[in-house]
């Protein structure tokens, strides 16, 4: 009797069903479940905000998971090395430190904890990025007024530093740009609201203004907008040719920029203005054209009317040209 009351208590306890007939089978197979981890608090932000700076500050982590609790949210990560690959190379060993963000439901603080594991890393492969003494390296270079990557590399090498991954080189520069300058992409209302500070035209000959059209009717909003000063203007009195071309070099976000000016007698080119479009279609080309021409009249009282046209073959600018000036000219290649 005493044998049976033991075994019920027993069973009772596991929260297993009692059974005579499947007992021995329930006691024979056990249950697989997942090893439960504990995490313990190592620190606390004041808002959301304040805890993703944090994350990205530290770096070496990537989110593994996000899960929805009574408590809050829960973003769960790993040590980047916790990965199957890692530049292609299989580790031998894994990472085992984690950590996790709770956002409290009715709280904006945001807890950090982690699984107390300390970062293990060696026999793993390692990212290749450019070491400490690389990146001083690059700085001191790009501060000398040197941009462009092969440049960079060349200087390097001058100086006796081991060289990047050109990858690698431009990875590190693209991430300085967006330090330094925010980033590359522009909202459609920000664009308009900076173009709408610098329309007014100063009496200073080199301080720049903007001539700018916005088209918000189709799905796809139209844009053209016109830099110079009114020095640039002012050497429309010296020229009878324009030049007038598109380059993709100078951009980040895929939008032709157009560059339009003259040469003199000695061949030296000198811009009328910068201008940045949507598309390089004959009315976008009218349009910088027309407003060369009548910022001429308007800042000069000057009629400007040139005789040449140097381009390539696209006949939107050609077509582009003879509706702003006329369709007498010379069309130089």
């Amino acid at each position: 009797m005493s044998d049976s009351s033991n075994l019920e208590e027993t069973l009772y306890e596991d929260d297993i069903p009692y059974d005579t007939e499947d007992h021995a089978a329930a006691t024979v197979q056990p249950l697989l479940r997942g090893k439960g981890r504990t995490y313990e608090t190592i620190g606390k932000f004041l808002n959301a905000n304040e805890a993703d700076d944090f994350m990205k500050s530290e770096g070496g982590w990537t989110l593994k998971s996000r899960n929805e609790t009574s408590e809050g949210r829960k973003d769960f990560y790993t040590c980047k090395f916790n990965r199957r690959q890692l530049n292609g190379v299989r580790p031998t060993a894994r990472c085992l430190a984690l950590v996790c963000l709770h956002y409290v439901d009715d709280s904006l603080n945001v807890a950090l904890l982690s699984n107390g594991a300390s970062h293990m890393h060696d026999g793993m492969p390692m990212d290749q990025g450019l070491s400490a003494e690389q990146k001083e390296a690059v700085d001191d270079v790009i501060a000398s007024g040197i941009q462009r990557p092969k440049l960079i590399l060349n200087e390097l090498r001058r100086r006796g530093i081991p060289e990047p991954k050109i990858t690698c080189l431009k990875a590190y520069l693209a991430a300085l740009r967006q330090k330094k300058y925010g980033s590359s992409k522009a909202t459609f209302g920000k664009l308009y609201q900076w173009c709408i500070k610098r329309l007014k035209i100063l009496e200073d000959m080199n301080t720049p203004f903007v001539q700018q059209v916005f088209e918000n009717s189709n799905k796809r909003p139209k844009i053209r907008i016109l830099f110079t000063t009114k020095r640039l203007i002012s050497l429309t009195t010296l020229a009878s040719n324009m030049h007038a071309d598109a380059t993709y070099k100078l951009n980040w976000n895929g939008y032709p920029v157009i560059v339009m000016g003259c040469t003199n007698k000695f061949g030296w080119f000198h811009p009328f203005c910068l201008a940045i479009t949507t598309a390089e279609t004959e009315t976008d080309f009218a349009f910088i054209f027309l407003m060369i021409k009548s910022l001429a009249t308007q800042l000069l009282n000057h009629q400007f009317n040139p005789s040449i046209l140097v381009a390539d073959c696209a006949d939107a600018i050609a077509n582009g040209f003879s509706s702003a000036f006329s369709n007498d000219f010379i069309r130089v290649n």
